[in-house]
């Protein structure tokens, strides 16, 4: 009956689910409560709100069977805020405090993607890197190759950073658009570096792809 009245039409869920929070402390339904409300102020995109309740969850119960996924939310909803500094330390607790999961890959993408967005860039290259190794059949691997590419490049390190372009490129499947962009970006660095040679084998490649677009 809860369950339907918290979902219904106009209702205030957050109210609704702190009243039952604290008609319930103390008790075996606390902890599913406030995971809820939690988990509710996520799926509604309020990423504040969010943080917060989960953050409570963490520190109120720590023996609740859902803590790591609490832990993967709390990342999330930072990382959502685009709270990066809140986000990385949100995500190594719960990488090296917790046993796999089916979280746990986009959780490594987002704690490397957060590391770059604060020019942390030997931290993104080292948790890209750890992704693409440790869960080879990621969705997110693909995405985590090319960033691994800018993250080197960004750190002026361009044998790498071409490296990466062209596993990338190799893995990327005919017609896709992203792998001539990393062939772009190999073309780029051999020019800079006056790899000529090589920078005109990358642009035949190029052309050679776009005449099969």
């Amino acid at each position: 009956m809860e369950g339907i009245f918290e979902r219904s039409r106009g209702t205030d869920y957050k109210a609704v689910l702190r009243g039952l929070i604290n008609e319930n402390q103390g008790g075996p339904s606390a902890g599913e409560l406030q995971f809820r409300l939690a988990r509710r102020c996520f799926e509604a995109k309020d990423y504040a709100c969010s943080s917060a309740e989960f953050q409570k969850f963490s520190v109120d119960y720590t023996n609740h069977p859902e803590l790591a996924k609490a832990q993967f939310f709390l990342g999330e909803s930072y990382f959502n805020l685009g709270a990066h500094v809140s986000a990385v330390p949100a995500f190594e607790r719960l990488i090296n405090n917790f046993e796999k999961g089916d979280d746990t890959s986009l959780a490594l993408f987002h704690l490397a993607s957060a590391h770059y967005a604060l020019k942390n860039y030997e931290e993104a290259i080292k948790y890209y890197t750890r992704l693409i190794e440790e869960y080879p059949g990621s969705d997110y691997n693909k995405a985590a190759q090319f960033n691994l590419a800018l993250a080197y490049k960004a750190l002026g390190k361009l044998d790498l950073a071409q490296y990466a372009y062209q596993k990338y490129a190799q893995s990327a499947g005919e017609g896709d658009k992203s792998g001539q962009a990393a062939l772009w970006e190999i073309f780029s660095i051999q020019k800079d570096r006056k790899d000529y040679d090589g920078a005109l084998s990358t642009l035949q490649k190029i052309q050679d792809g776009a005449k099969s677009d």
